[in-house]
C-alpha cells in the first residue's frame, strides 16, 4: 500500500494587511492508497485550505507537499492542471453543476476537457454503480439537492482519479440525502477509491470513515477508537 499523499510541516499563512494570519502550522499528515479519511474541525480551522493544498488548487504554502510520490511544488502549471484533470476528483460543498447540460453531460465534462471527445458509455455505467441512471437526461434544475450532489460525485470520478476529495459534501444536505451520498462514497471506496473529505458531521464520520483526523491549533490529530 503506497502513499498517495504526503505533507511535510505544512504551514499556511494568510498575509493580511495589519497581520499575518497562520491557518495551518507545522502540520504532517499522510494518505495510503485505500484510505476513506474525515477531516473534523470547526468553521475557519482550515479544512478547506488544508483540502485545496491537497487537490493542487493551492500552492502558496511553507513545507513539503507530495502527490503520489512527486513534489507538487516543483511540478509546472499545466503539469498541475493535468494532474488535477486527470488523478485528482473533487467535490464541493454545493455541486456547481452545469445548469444549461444535462446529467449525462455533466459528469462527461471532465473526460470532454481531457480528451476532446464524448464517450458518454462510462459516464452513463457510473450512474449505474449507484443506481440512478433514470437520472442521465436530465437537466441540473430538475434534480433535487441530494441528486445534484451524487452527480457532482460521478463527475469527480468521470476520469478513474487516484484520489477523491470532497469538501463538506453533505453539508447541505438533509440527513436522509446526506447519509445517501456518505453511502455513495463508502460504495467507492469499497471498490478500492482513495477518498478524503472535510465534514462537520462526526457521526458519519464513524460510520463510514475508515480514520478521522481533528484539525484543532493548527494541526491534525487522529481520533482513536
Amino acid at each position: 500500500m503506497g502513499k498517495v499523499v504526503e505533507i511535510k510541516n505544512l504551514t499556511k499563512i494568510y498575509e493580511q494587511p495589519n497581520q499575518a494570519l497562520i491557518i495551518l502550522k507545522d502540520l504532517s499528515f499522510e494518505v495510503m492508497d485505500g484510505d476513506f479519511i474525515s477531516i473534523i474541525g470547526p468553521s475557519g480551522s482550515g479544512k478547506t485550505t488544508l483540502l485545496n493544498i491537497i487537490s493542487l488548487l493551492d500552492s502558496k504554502y511553507e513545507g513539503d507537499v507530495f502527490f503520489n510520490g512527486s513534489d507538487i511544488s516543483k511540478l509546472a502549471e499545466n503539469k498541475k492542471s493535468e494532474v488535477r484533470l486527470k488523478d485528482i476528483g473533487f467535490v464541493f460543498q454545493f455541486d456547481s453543476l452545469l445548469e444549461d447540460f444535462n446529467v449525462i453531460s455533466n459528469i462527461e465534462m471532465p473526460n470532454l476537457i481531457l480528451k476532446d471527445v464524448e464517450e458518454t458509455e462510462k459516464a452513463y455505467e457510473l450512474l449505474k454503480k449507484l443506481y440512478i441512471e433514470y437520472l442521465a437526461q436530465k437537466m441540473p434544475q430538475e434534480l433535487s439537492g441530494g441528486e445534484k450532489q451524487r452527480v457532482a460525485l460521478l463527475r469527480a470520478m468521470r476520469n478513474d482519479p487516484l484520489l477523491l476529495v470532497a469538501d463538506e459534501p453533505t453539508g447541505n444536505l438533509d440527513p436522509e440525502n446526506a447519509m445517501l451520498v456518505m453511502s455513495d462514497l463508502k460504495k467507492l471506496n469499497d471498490t478500492g477509491k482513495t477518498i478524503v473529505i472535510a465534514t462537520h458531521n462526526i457521526e458519519m464520520a464513524k460510520q463510514f470513515s475508515k480514520k478521522i483526523y481533528f484539525l484543532t491549533d493548527k494541526k491534525l490529530k487522529e481520533l482513536k477508537d
